[in-house]
């Protein structure tokens, strides 16, 4: 199903579409373990987010990215990439609320 979300975004010239797309299937693939996977997908969406300004893409793209140093079990990572999204997003609550829960055990690797 992502990879139908990427192709039909890509085919259709969707670029905040592709970014979603391409930071979830990020999320997906490195939930089950394919780190090189996650960091193709992840690095195609930072080459083309910023110039998107758009807040869903760029939260998108936040939460994939923090959510791979978590898969990775780099805790200090991910919470360093959620306060960056302080700074790359307008509405500050969200990053800041993944910074919370990083900081919980519950996030533990």
């Amino acid at each position: 199903m992502i990879a139908r979300a990427v192709a039909t975004a890509r085919e259709s010239h969707q670029l905040a579409q592709l970014s979603e797309s391409l930071s979830i299937a990020a999320t997906a693939e490195g939930a089950i373990g394919d780190f090189a996977a996650a960091r193709r997908f992840l690095d195609e969406a930072e080459a083309m987010t910023a110039a998107l300004h758009d807040y869903p893409a760029t939260i998108e793209l936040v939460l994939a990215r923090a959510i791979h140093a978590v898969f990775q079990g780099d805790m200090d990572r991910a919470s360093a990439m959620s306060s960056e999204g302080d700074a790359s997003v307008e509405r500050p609550v969200i990053s800041f609320n993944l910074r919370r829960c990083f900081a919980s055990s519950a996030w533990s690797p």
